[in-house]
């Protein structure tokens, strides 16, 4: 089972509730995550000012998002049914695909360039 957190957002972007165990609960609680989530900043007012049907909002493969998360995790973004001043943030950990993506498309890359390589040894001169 993947390790996730889901927090409620206020508009502010405090947390309100928790749920998951990525982060421990009451540290959570009331706690900004604008200031220890840097992407969740740099894009809160262009989120807060986003219409319903544009959500939901994913962040795929974002390296250690937050001081205490190492490695890979999916960050999603939905607007709370009903409420247009609350939002639900989605931590998933990924980092065993990141790293199985990583190193597919390393090899597809190295057999590219390998490709590459023979064509121009053989050109006709």
């Amino acid at each position: 089972m993947p390790q996730q957190q889901i927090l409620i957002l206020s508009r502010q972007g405090y947390t309100l509730q928790a749920d998951g165990a990525l982060f421990p609960r009451h540290w959570l609680l009331h706690h900004s995550m604008r200031d220890d989530f840097p992407i969740l900043d740099s894009i809160w007012e262009t989120l807060m000012a986003l219409p319903a049907d544009q959500f939901p909002v994913q962040f795929r493969f974002v390296d250690s998002p937050h001081p205490v998360l190492n490695g890979y995790y999916h960050l999603t973004v939905h607007m709370v049914p009903g409420s247009s001043a609350r939002l639900r943030l989605t931590i998933e950990r990924c980092t065993f695909e990141a790293l199985q993506l990583r190193k597919a498309l390393q090899l597809k890359n190295t057999a590219a360039l390998y490709q590459q390589q023979r064509e121009f040894t053989f050109l006709p001169r």
